[in-house]
């Protein structure tokens, strides 16, 4: 399954101390049994919420686990509260693990009817958590094609630029 947690951090003075925080945040989740994969990006061009973090996990009842729910890392630490909004996160079936994407390449990321061509898409379906969206594409693309979609401003598409590795629980 595909866990995508997606939001905007208002505070421009403390964005990038936020952005090392999550980013190593990102290691606490592929400790705890379930989470297989996990990856941050920011929007390229147009798009909002700015940020996305994109893990894999086993299931659904990784978030009921003792483990999961005894580290209290279903939400932000207090310190980064108020400076995060549009926060959503949903679960989606179709994949195990999240797409393995390049520092030199993009994710495309599309809800369209008609998607924009040139692009490999899985489609994923809504599995849980805030079920925001019935359905999503995802397909990894080299960055110079992710930069021509972005400045397209197709509806229903963003284009997503790692701002990390890809990590892999070494569970």
């Amino acid at each position: 399954m595909i866990y995508i947690v997606e939001c905007d951090f208002t505070d421009a003075a403390r964005e990038s101390d936020w952005n090392i925080w999550y980013s190593a945040h990102l290691k606490d989740l592929l400790a705890i049994p379930g989470f297989l994969t996990a990856q941050r990006f920011k929007v390229l061009g147009a798009g909002a919420p700015t940020y996305r973090a994109i893990y894999g996990v086993e299931s659904l009842e990784v978030y009921t686990s003792p483990a999961y729910l005894g580290r209290r890392l279903g939400r932000f630490p207090e310190e980064w509260r108020d400076s995060i909004t549009s926060w959503k996160r949903n679960l989606f079936s179709g994949l195990t693990r999240s797409p393995a994407v390049a520092l030199n390449e993009c994710l495309v990321l599309s809800t369209a009817v008609v998607p924009p061509a040139g692009v490999s898409f899985d489609t994923l379906t809504i599995a849980g958590l805030d079920r925001s969206i019935p359905e999503i594409r995802m397909g990894v693309v080299p960055e110079s094609l992710g930069r021509h979609i972005a400045q397209q401003e197709f509806p229903g598409v963003t284009v997503l630029q790692p701002l990390t590795s890809y990590q892999v629980s070494t569970d």
